[in-house]
C-alpha cells in the first residue's frame, strides 16, 4: 500500500498537482488552464481524491474539475476529446488564446491508476459524489 501511495504522490507532483494527505485520504489540487484578459477570466480547476484501502485492496477515485468563468472570458481556441464509459469519464481539453490557455485531462489519473491496480492486482473504483 505504501508504495502505490508514494508513487501515485511522487507522479503528482511531478506533474504539478499540490498534494495532502490526512487520514488516509489524499487530494490533488491543480489549475489546468487559466486565462486573465481585461474583462474577464475563465479558470478551470482540478481536484481529486483517493482513498487506498490495503484491507480490501480497493482504490476508490473521486475527480472534480470545475470550470470558473468571471465576466467576459478572453477570446481563444478550444479542442476537446471525451468519452464516456459507465462510470468512468475523460476528457482531453486544450486551449489556447489572448489571455493564457492550458491542458485539462481529466480522467487521465483514473487511468493511471487503474493501470497500476490491474498490475498489482487490486481494484480502482470510481466513486460518484464530489471530492
Amino acid at each position: 500500500m505504501p508504495d502505490l501511495a508514494q508513487r501515485l504522490i511522487d507522479k503528482l507532483r511531478a506533474e504539478g498537482w499540490t498534494v495532502e494527505v490526512a487520514g488516509g485520504l489524499l487530494t490533488a489540487k491543480k489549475t489546468t488552464i487559466n486565462s486573465t484578459w481585461l474583462f474577464g477570466s475563465r479558470r478551470v480547476a482540478h481536484r481529486v481524491c483517493v482513498r487506498i484501502d490495503a484491507q480490501s485492496h480497493a482504490v476508490r477515485v473521486q475527480e472534480l474539475a470545475k470550470e470558473t468563468v468571471v465576466g467576459i472570458p478572453p477570446p481563444s481556441f478550444s479542442v476537446t476529446r471525451s468519452t464516456q464509459t459507465g462510470l468512468v469519464f475523460s476528457e482531453a481539453r486544450r486551449e489556447r488564446g489572448f489571455g493564457g490557455g492550458g491542458d485539462a485531462n481529466y480522467g487521465e489519473l483514473h487511468a493511471w491508476l487503474t493501470e497500476e491496480c490491474t498490475r498489482i492486482g487490486w481494484v480502482c473504483e470510481t466513486t460518484m459524489g464530489q471530492p
